[in-house]
């Protein structure tokens, strides 16, 4: 498992928070799509807008409870995590060859 995947989800877990509690309609959608590709993207950032509105919730109501190692270990978690999934952030141009 990925550094942050591991970190996000220990400290979901800590919080009593259980990450595929939220079901935001995903798996409708993209059954909806009929396969189109342009609707299934559509689906992915819809289904990642809720996810990190969600997170930002969770994390703003249980910061201020958890450990101070802890915080320190999920702010890197969440810094780290376009490396760790070998990804670039999406505020980040790619230069093309």
């Amino acid at each position: 498992m990925k550094p942050f995947t591991a970190t996000f989800i220990a400290c979901l877990a800590g919080l009593g928070v259980s990450p595929a509690a939220a079901d935001d309609g995903f798996d409708t959608c993209m059954a909806e799509s009929g396969g189109v590709t342009v609707a299934m993207l559509d689906c992915i950032g819809t289904s990642s807008d809720r996810a990190q509105s969600a997170m930002d919730t969770i994390l703003a109501e249980h910061r201020p409870q958890m450990a101070p190692e802890k915080v320190r270990a999920l702010d890197a978690a969440q810094r780290d995590w376009p490396a760790d999934l070998n990804v670039q952030p999406l505020n980040q141009t790619r230069k093309l060859r």
